[in-house]
């Protein structure tokens, strides 16, 4: 289940930054 939920992590964190990268004023709004 950790092992999971670190996969998960690791692939969501980059795609998280992308999308904040892509939409700037989204990232702020937030």
């Amino acid at each position: 289940m950790n092992v999971s939920k670190d996969l998960i992590a690791a692939s969501a964190t980059p795609f998280i930054l992308s999308i904040l990268k892509e939409n700037d004023s989204y990232g702020y709004a937030i």
